[in-house]
């Protein structure tokens, strides 16, 4: 995973995985900093389709043959686990 910041930070921008994010941070006093990282979801829908293809051919459901599960069936079950 890569995730990089371009110096000076403020206004500036990050690369995860070659995409790139909007990042803005705001000064609440001297010792705390409120960061605000801007995400679309073509940033992380790649991985997690990955992972719940990865999921389906582990998947032991009653009823359906190991590896066998359709994919809607596994975003039901797992999707927002896979997210969170």
């Amino acid at each position: 995973m890569l995730l990089t910041f371009a110096p000076p930070f403020e206004g500036s921008f990050a690369t995860f995985n070659s995409t790139v994010m909007n990042i803005s941070k705001n000064e609440v006093d001297a010792l705390n900093l409120l960061v605000k990282i801007d995400i679309t979801p073509e940033d992380y829908q790649t991985k997690v389709s990955d992972v719940l293809a990865n999921y389906r051919t582990r998947a032991n459901i009653p009823s359906f043959r190991p590896g066998q599960l359709h994919l809607c069936l596994i975003k039901q079950q797992y999707g927002k686990a896979v997210l969170i």
